[in-house]
């Protein structure tokens, strides 16, 4: 018995759609940042039913919590700024949430692309020109390499700001909230063991850290 893993915090569900395509009999272990049962790799969390598992840090789900915490500090009637990689795989996920949550909140939230670090001095300076009171800065693995160049750039410009990780925080940030990405790898690899380990494939759920602010 083996388990092929497919880890992946910033999405790569091309990948796994084909590894699950390619076996229905071997244990399956993915991780990445998507919803499961959305994206169609399993029924059910509790109850995969079939021979994928793993870990799933719903990053992109979370942006509508997100949304409520810069909402808390950007006064009524300022516009909120969204942070987005449109090349991120999950970014369209998160965009619908972050818009749905502003229309039932009543905020008016702008859409700002970046894709690169190259980006991020043009994005800015469209923020600063639309006159934002805040950003939310959206789930995506790629901006925790920018990191350094989102917060210099948040603090010029005396903007609060929401990140996912915790890691904007511990380097200046104001706020994040999200899951907790180091027990998340640490579980990532724990479960092929557990499969390896086991006389008969083990029954698993998914697996969803905890929220931390």
């Amino acid at each position: 018995m083996c388990a092929a893993s497919q880890p992946s915090w910033s999405g790569r569900a091309g990948a796994i759609r084909a590894v699950i395509a390619a076996t229905k009999t071997i244990p399956i272990v993915v991780s990445f940042g998507g919803d499961p049962v959305k994206l169609g790799y399993v029924a059910s969390l509790n109850h995969p039913d079939g021979n994928v598992t793993g870990v799933s840090v719903f990053s992109t789900d979370l942006e509508a919590k997100r949304l409520e915490l810069i909402n808390e500090v950007v006064p009524q009637g300022e516009i909120i700024g969204y942070l987005s990689d449109p090349e991120f795989e999950f970014a369209d996920v998160g965009r619908r949430e972050v818009e749905t949550a502003a229309r039932r909140i009543g905020r008016d939230i702008r859409i700002v692309e970046v894709s690169k670090d190259a980006d991020l001095e043009k994005a800015f300076a469209t923020v600063a020109e639309l006159h934002v009171g805040g950003v939310l800065i959206a789930a995506n693995a790629s901006f925790n390499n920018l990191r350094d160049h989102i917060l210099a750039l948040t603090t010029r410009l005396k903007l609060p700001a929401v990140h996912e990780s915790r890691e904007f925080v511990v380097a200046g940030g104001l706020v994040s909230y999200g899951t907790n990405v180091r027990r998340s790898i640490d579980k990532s690899v724990s479960i092929p063991a557990e499969f390896l380990k086991a006389k008969s494939p083990p029954i698993c759920q998914f697996w969803n850290p905890q929220n931390s602010i």
